[in-house]
């Protein structure tokens, strides 16, 4: 077990959480290497600590390491972060962290996509200093993206860059990036425009250019009205593998207005599409954008993607009155796990071990709306989505 240096978070003394890889391996997930670096998910299963370790070969013993981190819900968690977060390194165990800015609730159950940015792009550390703050924001102020409003780029905020003390600060707040068309730069700003922290320090990461980033804007078409917004794009559609970092964008391409988004933020797959999510389940206002990196697939080797399963895992009727029906593939009926969650994330329908390969829910007294079933059998995750209607 480990105790965490980080002083903020000492008293009293937690037990550090103890990482596990989507096989339940001890020493924790094996990062892949993608086109922009190393990538990994990872989830804390053991710990109510406020913070989790990632004891990852990718990022173990590199005090320099610059994470970027997002939030994944949904495949592997059914767990809400409903706070900003953060990225840490402890010098006693050469090991980096995820941690809850506010440090008010424990990580169990939560996961994260993790991306070690170290090709085709540019990463590097922002420091806020008096002399390039402006109220909520700290300018960038670098040639690589300056006098470039189209720019797409990734921030995680980072409490002690170099194992150095003198950037500790907590940031509690959602956090994002914006451009200045008055003075050509882009900006790390506080989304609820609270002033921002000398010394406070933030990874940045800006990728090549590539269909696999992009941004994507809330519209009534992709959110509904509410607190989900459907990507929709050839990219990650029907790829439950793929591996999202998403940072909050106020104004893409330099636009003269934006909209704040002040809420943390998550990714979902849906069964098809992936989503970006309020993580407090408040609403995202329509013209809110953010930008979307796409790092990889995280199926290991030898494993099937999930995506291609998921095609043989099918739900009928559907949309469902009375009884809705799961049928998964034969080759996969022994020991599944299955669970069926409403849109607010609450586990509504559980079955440790299912031995069939159909399987009949009793969904007559259920409210009419849409439902996420998941499908876990030792390695393999099925995803698929239905919905409850009478008429």
């Amino acid at each position: 077990m480990k105790n965490k240096s980080l002083h903020a978070l000492l008293q009293p003394t937690i037990l550090a959480a103890l990482l596990v890889a989507l096989s339940f391996s001890p020493t924790g997930v094996k990062a892949q290497t993608g086109y922009y670096g190393p990538y990994f998910i990872f989830t804390d299963t053991s710990s109510a600590s406020a913070y989790a370790f990632i004891d990852n070969a990718a990022t173990n013993g590199d005090a320099s390491v610059q994470l970027q981190v997002t939030p994944n819900w949904g495949i592997i968690s059914d767990v809400y972060d409903s706070f900003a977060i953060g990225v840490w390194y402890d010098t006693a165990f050469n090991e980096a962290a995820v941690y809850n800015e506010k440090n008010t609730s424990g990580l169990q159950g939560s996961a994260f996509n993790v991306l070690v940015p170290n090709s085709h792009g540019t990463s590097f550390l922002q420091v806020a200093t008096n002399s390039n703050i402006s109220s909520a924001a700290s300018y960038i102020d670098d040639p690589l993206i300056n006098d470039n409003p189209d720019a797409i780029i990734f921030v995680t905020h980072n409490w002690n860059p170099d194992t150095s003390a003198n950037y500790e600060n907590e940031v509690q707040v959602p956090t994002g990036v914006f451009y200045d068309n008055g003075v050509s730069e882009w900006s790390v700003f506080n989304e609820d425009e609270s002033a921002f922290v000398p010394n406070t320090a933030y990874n940045v990461f800006v990728p090549n250019a590539g269909n696999n980033v992009f941004t994507v804007t809330a519209t009534p078409g992709n959110t509904g009205g509410g607190y989900i917004l459907y990507m929709d794009n050839a990219v990650t559609n029907n790829d439950s593998n793929a591996i999202l970092i998403v940072t909050q964008d106020w104004n893409p391409n330099g636009n003269l207005s934006g909209v704040y988004n002040n809420h943390p933020i998550g990714v979902w797959y849906d069964g098809t599409e992936w989503t970006i999510f309020n993580e407090d389940i408040d609403t995202i206002a329509t013209g809110a954008s953010f930008n979307v990196l796409v790092a990889g697939d995280k199926s290991p080797t030898g494993i099937k993607p999930i995506a291609s399963l998921n095609a043989s895992f099918t739900i009928y009727p559907n949309p469902a009155s009375a009884t809705v029906n799961l049928q998964l593939p034969q080759a996969y009926t022994s020991n599944t796990q299955i669970d069926v969650f409403n849109l607010l994330g609450q586990n509504i329908y559980n079955l440790p071990q299912n031995s069939n390969n159909t399987l009949s829910i009793d969904v007559s007294q259920w409210p009419e709306g849409a439902y996420y079933v998941r499908a876990i059998n030792g390695n393999t995750t099925y995803t698929k989505n239905f919905i409850v209607a009478r008429h």
